[in-house]
């Protein structure tokens, strides 16, 4: 449809051009008119200027001459002066008809000759006429006969310029004729023209009105709206005088509409100290047209109020032409209330935060708080159980063990929420055996179970040497805290474990589905979602009959996410409950799925070695010189910071144990210390501490130490740590490493010895080709290949019993991940040592199976 604008624009275009036409019509007629009077006044010019009149008279008059002479000679009858008079009038005939326009327009050149002719024999008689009257008298005959002579000539004229004069006289008439017609038809075009005009003219004055109603209707919507608007609108002109204001901003600024209204805008609602800048503003931007605030979208501002008070507006400022220049539309907003809500807000999430901070500050030191006492009692009951001791002082003793490792477990329960929710939860990637975390969980409980009368089983068809990679003691974690509350809530019943492997998306990533199974209560339906809160226990009276704090779930829950996966429940009163939970773990690319896992660590021995313990509190550190002592090591302890600098300065130890948090100088700073000067500056040394967060850790091998020790700790947990830390701090130098030959004896009973040495071949030249490219990508600036790169190696090393070369492979990947490029070329240089002596070590254990 063509726009209404468009076709006023028509519209207007048509009518002028019948304005323009009829304005040439105008004149055209005219020209004719003019023509046409012309016409007419020369045919109104007869009989003194009609050429037939004169013609016929000129004949006349020369038999009237005749008569005259022939008169005088025969009675002497008038006088001659009628003969003079006749003459002359005779002889102006002629002239007349030699002189005028018809003569000129002749193209007969015969009678052109013959007119010609007429006067000369004339002008011989000139002479005669103007003599005395005697001479004149004299000569009458001869006149006579020569004016006798001239009636052939003139009547011969007369007859030919007839047919000529009718000619004429048509054409002028044709002539005549046809410029009253096109008089007739300009005037006709003229009429139309004019009538069409009018048509427009008065379609266009019904637009007009049309348009005029449509412009009220328009005006008076726009009115409603600016009236009905929130927000305030005030229009000033390129002046600054205000020509609009809404109730909206009576309501904002205070004043009311007339008040204001050609008022100037910076003396009404622009506070003192901000006019000037406006009016700088406002000039800038009609001299040169650039802009600030205008078209600029929302701003924040301070305006005046008519009681004089400062507050703060959103503002937004628009600009447009009008037929007095430019003028001004501003969008203002009160949000005094606005930023008392978001200061009331911050102020509300500051104390959230704060809150937090405390909430985290109460863990970290409740942790290590009871970490450190708890980690008495578990090494005093470890080294009692060391001792010879009764049937019945070991049973308490276990009692004691089980006691403490619950209260752990909860401390642990606390820590992980924490964790979860500061996102330090830290997802570990190492080969696990998952059938023996299933047989470990129902071996766990299969004694409550059958205390409280119910029954456990296991339904898997998980082949026991099948391998994945993830971290097993988060999914042991989960498995245990979902089996118990099975355990608990089920009594003569049936707890059944479930799980089963599989494999997707082209074999790159394998689920693992478990099942955890109960006829146990069940959980009403409006229970389901707060039983994953933390803290909450759906009977929590002093008579139920079953224990926990009311963390499990949500742990569990927060995990299995963490890990990738779902966590689903079903489940009703009376019918038991069902909790299903699926995980994705990567496939093993460096080794098929049903390959055996390594050997159980040995034990480490450390005779001969010397080993320095500060540790301010005794019984923590009678526990750990105890632990030490019965691996062989010989020990020494120091009671604070500064004693184990002193100690660590004078002697040299092969291993020292730093607990972090020691009044007066605590550990971190003790280690920086020991780094710098002394006889220890190269030793390991191991943090002991009861802050397991991430941060904490961190803090602590920023400081120089190695590793650290989470309180409570156990004599495996020592085993493990030292056994790690037996080489230097990057794996050794390649001549000391650790192979668990027992993994190849498992692989040589698989696969042929010839496919194993093979394997071990592609192994080499793997891992020598994989630190090359790991180097590159490194130096190129991609971590994350790199690091992708280095675990696929550090999984491949395990698969063969490699532990020294996986571990530094690992801690390559760590390296990378942390932007550590020192660190990182000493590792690779480790890594290449040990990737050879590795070898060598395997091809040694693969020539003794």
């Amino acid at each position: 449809m063509t726009p209404k604008f468009l076709k006023r624009g028509l519209s207007l275009t048509l009518v002028s051009g019948m304005i323009a036409a009829s304005c040439v019509v105008l004149a055209l007629l005219a020209i004719l008119a003019v023509e046409v009077r012309r016409e007419l006044s020369e045919l109104r010019s007869a009989p003194g200027d009609n050429l037939q009149w004169t013609l016929s008279q000129m004949e006349v008059d020369l038999l009237v001459l005749v008569d005259t002479i022939d008169t005088v000679d025969s009675s002497g009858g008038p006088a001659l002066s009628d003969i003079r008079r006749r003459f002359n009038t005779f002889y102006s005939r002629i002239s007349t008809l030699r002189s005028g326009a018809f003569y000129r327009s002749l193209t007969d050149a015969n009678l052109k000759r013959s007119i010609s002719s007429l006067l000369p024999r004339l002008d011989l008689w000139v002479p005669i006429i103007d003599s005395p009257d005697d001479d004149l008298r004299q000569a009458l005959p001869n006149l006579e006969e020569a004016m006798r002579a001239l009636r052939q000539p003139i009547r011969a004229v007369s007859l030919a310029t007839i047919p000529l004069l009718a000619n004429h006289a048509d054409e002028r008439r044709q002539n005549l004729s046809a410029m009253m017609i096109e008089i007739a038809i300009l005037a006709s075009i003229f009429v139309i023209a004019l009538g069409l005009a009018f048509l427009m003219l008065f379609r266009m004055y019904r637009t007009s009105i049309s348009q005029k109603h449509e412009l009220t209707e328009t005006k008076e919507r726009l009115s409603s709206t600016i009236d009905a608007s929130l927000d305030a609108i005030v229009v000033s002109d390129s002046q600054g005088r205000i020509v609009e204001y809404n109730p909206a901003a009576e309501a904002v600024f205070g004043y009311a509409r007339a008040e204001v209204l050609g008022q100037n805008l910076a003396t009404m609602i622009i506070p003192p100290a901000f006019r000037e800048s406006h009016r700088a503003g406002m000039r800038r931007y009609l001299e040169t047209g650039h802009k600030t605030v205008v078209d600029q979208g929302r701003i924040q501002l301070t305006a005046l109020h008519s009681k004089g008070h400062e507050f703060p507006i959103e503002l937004s400022i628009g600009s447009a032409s009008g037929p007095n220049g430019v003028f001004f539309i501003g969008f203002a907003r009160d949000i005094s209330q606005q930023i008392a809500d978001e200061e009331a807000l911050t102020k509300a999430r500051d104390e959230a935060m704060q809150a937090d901070e405390a909430k985290s500050n109460f863990l970290a030191v409740m942790s290590h708080e009871m970490r450190t006492p708890l980690n008495g009692i578990s090494g005093i009951l470890e080294i009692l159980d060391n001792t010879q001791l009764t049937k019945p002082q070991k049973d308490l003793l276990e009692l004691a063990r089980k006691s403490s490792e619950i209260l752990t477990s909860h401390i642990g329960d606390v820590l992980d929420i924490a964790r979860v929710e500061s996102g330090a939860l830290h997802i570990r990637e190492e080969p696990f055996l998952p059938l023996a975390i299933l047989q470990d969980a129902v071996a766990i409980f299969s004694p409550q179970t059958e205390a409280r009368g119910s029954t456990m089983a296991l339904e898997t068809n998980i082949p026991a040497n099948t391998r994945l990679r993830g971290d097993a003691a988060r999914l042991r974690q989960v498995l245990i805290n979902l089996v118990s509350n099975a355990v608990k809530f089920t009594r003569n019943g049936l707890v059944t474990v479930q799980a089963e492997l599989e494999v997707n998306d082209g074999e790159k990533e394998i689920t693992l589905s478990l099942n955890v199974v109960d006829t146990g209560i069940g959980i009403p339906k409006s229970e389901h979602d707060r039983i994953f809160e933390d803290f909450v226990t759906l009977d929590p009276s002093y008579r139920r009959d079953t224990g926990g704090v009311g963390l499990g779930l949500g742990i569990t829950r927060r995990i299995v996410q963490a890990m990738g996966g779902s966590l689903k429940l079903q489940s009703e009163p009376g019918k038991g409950s069902r909790f299903s939970i699926r995980l994705p773990f990567p496939a093993m690319a460096d080794a098929p799925v049903d390959t055996p896992v390594d050997a159980a660590p040995r034990e480490v021995r450390l005779d001969g070695s010397k080993a320095l313990v500060i540790e301010d509190h005794p019984i923590n550190a009678l526990i750990l010189s105890r632990m030490l002592a019965d691996v062989g090591c010989a020990v020494d302890h120091a009671d604070d910071g500064l004693q184990g600098i002193a100690k660590a300065t004078e002697n040299s130890y092969d291993i020292i144990f730093m607990d972090i948090s020691m009044p007066g100088m605590d550990g971190l700073e003790a280690t920086r210390r020991i780094r710098l000067d002394g006889r220890s500056t190269v030793t390991p040394i191991i943090g002991v501490t009861a802050h397991a967060g991430k941060l904490e850790i961190d803090a602590a091998l920023e400081a120089g130490m190695n590793a650290c020790l989470i309180k409570p700790f156990r004599r495996k947990d020592l085993q493990s740590l030292v056994k790690m830390l037996r080489q230097d701090k990057y794996g050794g130098t390649g001549e000391d490493v650790r192979i668990d030959a027992d993994v190849i004896a498992e692989l040589c009973e698989i696969l042929p010895v010839k496919d194993v040495r093979r394997r071990i071949e592609e192994l080499a030249e793997e891992a020598k080709t994989g630190l090359l490219e790991i180097s590159a990508l490194a130096a190129d600036g991609e971590p994350c290949a790199a690091r992708k790169l280095a675990h696929r190696l550090a999984g491949a090393a395990s698969t063969f019993g490699a532990i020294s070369l996986a571990e530094t492979m690992r801690r390559i990947e760590e390296t990378v991940e942390t932007c550590d490029p020192p660190n990182c070329d000493q590792l690779l240089i480790a890594a290449e040592n040990q990737r050879v002596s590795s070898v060598s070590a395997l091809f040694d254990c693969l020539s003794a199976s």
